[in-house]
């Protein structure tokens, strides 16, 4: 699924509204944010076009070059027949490459957890900075971030945040976020995360004013970040 299509109006409204509530009572920063998917994967695009290359080689080969030429000629057919395998391997691995590249569950099924969780962990990472989550004045910035083609969800902290909550705390939201993916709650995806952490940090970081430092918006990545 498309980034842009995972919320709908209503569903961006809902999250908006969640953070505002949650920033009512804390003076931690919430950003929301869902991506297509967080890695380019293009080893597993190579791969792709290699099978189909190598399949169309195979394909080709099992014809009667010989007999399509019609010369009868064992030195012309074999002369016709690499040529025309050189050309499957290049066209199979071009379509297989194109192919891969545009179903993203094609090319998950040749990557690895540990390459997913790697490239989400990069992504939100880069999304942590380009938030600027880390240029709130109480250094409680928190991010939930979403990666549809993989699956996952990451939830970070900035440092006086993460004091609060703790790493388990973190792991509890990012689980709790987890389950309504999976069972296609969209916007209670971000909800449940936010739900989790706000009590800790309204009861150890209350609102002391009321400047919001960063827009209660999600941030739509339809590539990855």
């Amino acid at each position: 699924m498309n980034a842009k299509r995972f919320l709908t109006k209503d569903g961006v409204e809902r999250v908006r509204g969640a953070i505002a509530q949650a920033e009512h009572r804390t003076s931690a920063e919430f950003v929301c944010a869902v991506a297509t998917e967080s890695g380019r994967y293009d080893r597993a695009e190579s791969v792709w076009g290699l099978l189909f290359g190598l399949g169309a080689m195979a394909l080709v080969s099992g014809m009667d070059v010989a007999t399509l030429q019609g010369t009868g000629s064992w030195s012309r057919g074999a002369y016709f027949a690499s040529s025309l395998q050189g050309f499957a391997v290049i066209a199979g691995f071009m379509v297989g490459s194109i192919v891969a590249s545009f179903v993203h569950p094609l090319r998950m099924l040749l990557v690895s957890r540990a390459e997913m969780a790697s490239e989400v962990d990069r992504a939100a990472a880069y999304v942590f900075g380009l938030g600027r989550l880390r240029a709130t004045q109480g250094g409680a910035g928190v991010l939930v971030y979403v990666s549809l083609s993989e699956r996952r969800v990451v939830v970070l902290a900035d440092e006086n945040a993460l004091k609060v909550i703790g790493q388990a705390g973190l792991d509890a939201a990012r689980d709790a976020a987890l389950v309504c993916l999976r069972e296609g709650k969209r916007e209670e995806t971000f909800i449940a995360a936010i739900s989790c952490l706000e009590g800790p940090l309204a009861e150890k970081m209350p609102a002391t004013d009321a400047v919001n430092e960063l827009p209660d918006s999600v941030l739509v990545f339809p590539t990855r970040p």
